[in-house]
């Protein structure tokens, strides 16, 4: 099971989530805490889902605009016959914090 970080998405006009730019996060072998964050790629939505159904885990991320470090939000899930993306909390309540991501160019 991997883990990812979801950074940025590309929306069509009527709100669709069609691409996203993701980040695969790594344990760091010198501690249980640290994670390593790789190099952001670019997928579709379809194949993100995919991951997400397999078992992977996806969170709603960016760099802390001080810091430069990376922040792990929100749960990325999929919902919906058409396995849509959607983010939701701890407690698996909906969220909006994956629309508040930065789009892609």
């Amino acid at each position: 099971m991997s883990h990812y970080l979801l950074t940025k998405l590309r929306l069509t006009t009527n709100g669709q989530i069609t691409d996203v730019a993701v980040r695969k996060l790594t344990p760091d072998p010198q501690g249980l805490s640290a994670i390593g964050v790789g190099p952001e790629e670019q997928t579709t939505s379809a194949i993100l889902a995919g991951w997400i159904e397999a078992g992977d885990s996806v969170y709603v991320g960016g760099r802390h605009d001080g810091s430069g470090a990376f922040e792990i939000g929100d749960e990325v899930r999929t919902s919906g016959p058409r396995h849509e993306l959607e983010s939701c909390n701890i407690d698996g309540a909906r969220t909006k914090a994956l629309l508040s991501l930065p789009r892609m160019s």
